[in-house]
């Protein structure tokens, strides 16, 4: 067999196959001459691969290795779940062989979470793996068990923490303290020892050089929806305007394109955080303006090495932690007054700090037909936690005959329907009320949804931002939480920008008593679904110029005071 080898890897495949046949002639109880045959083919041909696997396991049925490349072959012609069959006999024979379970993982998206953690608890120290986990417990909304991963890893990845800092974020027994005593850790562990990039002085120049830092938002995205006006809107006599991106070039879009209109725009996918710093210094920036925070994907240790003259953290989720990051921008909103203790920076308020703008042609707002309310949440299922389905059940048994629509990607898994509907069930809400609907592919057909919806109900303690907006747009009014962290504040700056503000309830009994005196006012439920789009636009919501304005002076003040603008 080493011949036939040899002559394939100088390019002789048929000298190589004719040798191979002769062999598997000669020695016919021999499988691994047909297992040597389907590694020839497995990338030209893959029906003439699955045939001579399936030979080689006729012969030898206990091989893990022609197991899993059946699998392998199977999953190039997307035949995932038939994958599925020889893994699981590969496993029956060494449940803890470490490749069959990541091949496992890989033809699963449904049943794949028992064989992950079975991967995980072999390889404990397996950041990745880790971090891979705990994004299918998080999909599936079950955050205790992605904070359970974490906790247990074994593992001093600076990624695998950043995640730590984002599920508190999620936890209803979390607080801003916890979250801030996370962050201050990361910066402990992971940031403050990193060498500063040397910032080059701007010389003579009196135009304003503002760096934006979106990872991988500068396409259609959530974070798009705010920033790319900004961008924009800058004044082009007064600021320079860089953009620092790391959409890789298959996923650059229209959006992508949009954003080239800044005076610099930096493609650095792909490039190290040194790298990244070094670009920011290089182009002898006075503010960097990170947006991404510790989401996956962070640029947080490229902001470490401090390659501006002042960075700041806009719009937050909550505090960075950082001695490198000196300010957060906010409003008496989302960072009310007495609050400031819940950061390491220095707390900066503008009279509104969030824009919003669909960027795409959207649906006209549906005015539905008499019919029974119907609350709706289109947010992660991570968002639902304990508190927010309990409340939700309580405003659903005190409007009889109420639906609640839930639409998350996480419902493409019936097991989390089950889940979700269970929830429900315990609580005394019969699970037929319960409609759950899977991500919609296109943007419009997911707004299209909110025809359905008569009332959105915000999740707590992790509010709805892009969602919550989505809604509003479409003309659905929305009941927020008012919460006692960042992320749980947004819906109450947006319903307040849009003159509603009694729909941000200061306790649980007022959500629950918001949501059920709005269910029972017909006529003031379509008074609001005909008017709040235009109570948007005519807002602090779309006012770009306001917030380009506010942003512009807030950041040139910050170059007058640069020692003030840090803190640690």
């Amino acid at each position: 067999m080493q011949a036939a080898w040899t002559s394939y890897s100088q390019g002789n495949l048929g000298g190589a196959v004719s040798t191979l046949h002769r062999l598997a002639a000669e020695l016919p109880g021999n499988g691994a001459c047909w297992h040597l045959l389907a590694v020839m083919f497995w990338q030209t041909d893959a029906a003439l691969a699955e045939r001579y696997l399936r030979r080689t396991l006729a012969l030898d049925p206990r091989s893990v290795a022609a197991l899993n490349a059946l699998a392998a072959t199977l999953m190039t012609t997307d035949r995932a779940a038939a994958a599925q069959a020889p893994l699981r006999k590969a496993l029956a024979l060494v449940p803890a062989d470490t490749l069959t379970l990541g091949n496992f993982i890989s033809t699963s998206t449904q049943g794949s979470t028992e064989w992950a953690w079975r991967a995980f608890h072999l390889q404990p120290g397996n950041s990745q793996l880790a971090l891979d986990l705990h994004a299918r417990f998080l999909i599936r909304g079950n955050v205790e068990s992605a904070a359970k991963v974490l906790r247990q890893a074994i593992s001093d990845s600076p990624a695998l923490h950043a995640s730590r800092i984002c599920v508190s974020y999620l936890q209803e027994g979390a607080t801003a303290k916890d979250a801030l005593a996370l962050a201050r850790d990361f910066d402990r562990r992971f940031a403050r020892a990193l060498p500063a990039t040397r910032h080059n002085p701007r010389g003579r120049s009196k135009r304003l050089r503002i760096g934006y830092s979106l990872n991988d938002g500068f396409r259609l995205h959530t974070a798009a929806l705010s920033m790319l006006p900004l961008v924009e809107g800058h004044d082009r006599t007064k600021v320079d305007v860089f953009c620092y991106s790391d959409v890789p070039a298959a996923r650059r879009d229209s959006i992508t394109d949009r954003f080239d209109a800044a005076s610099t725009f930096r493609d650095l996918a792909g490039r190290d955080d040194a790298a990244f710093a070094a670009a920011i210094a290089d182009d002898r920036i006075d503010v960097m303006i990170d947006t991404h925070g510790y989401a996956r994907g962070s640029r947080v240790l490229a902001f470490a090495r401090k390659p501006a003259r002042v960075h700041v953290y806009w719009p937050p989720m909550g505090t960075m932690g950082l001695d490198s990051i000196g300010v957060i921008l906010g409003d008496r909103w989302t960072i009310p007054v007495g609050t400031e203790a819940d950061f390491s920076e220095r707390v900066v308020r503008m009279p509104f700090a969030f824009h919003y703008d669909p960027l795409l042609p959207t649906p006209e707002v549906a005015m539905p037909g008499t019919r029974e309310v119907v609350f709706g949440s289109f947010n992660q299922l991570a968002k639902l936690s304990p508190r927010t389905t309990r409340l939700w059940s309580r405003i659903l048994g005190a409007v009889p005959r109420s639906r609640l629509v839930l639409k998350a990607g996480g419902f493409t898994d019936p097991g989390a329907v089950d889940r979700i509907r269970s929830i429900f069930a315990s609580a005394g809400i019969d699970p037929d009320r319960i409609e759950c609907r899977p991500q919609t592919a296109d943007f419009g057909g997911h707004l299209a949804n909110y025809a359905d919806i008569d009332i959105g109900l915000d999740p707590s303690p992790y509010g709805g931002v892009i969602t919550t907006l989505e809604a509003m747009w479409m003309g659905v009014p929305v009941v927020t939480l008012i919460g006692d962290r960042l992320l749980g504040r947004y819906g109450h700056a947006f319903v307040s920008a849009v003159g509603l503000p009694e729909f941000a309830a200061p306790s649980e009994d007022a959500y629950v008593e918001a949501a059920v005196a709005l269910a029972m006012d017909r006529e003031r439920r379509t008074s609001i679904r005909g008017s709040l789009r235009a109570r948007m636009q005519a807002s602090a919501l779309c006012d770009v110029r306001a917030l380009v304005a506010n942003i512009e002076s807030t950041v040139a003040g910050l170059l007058n005071e640069p020692q003030a603008a840090r803190r640690s």
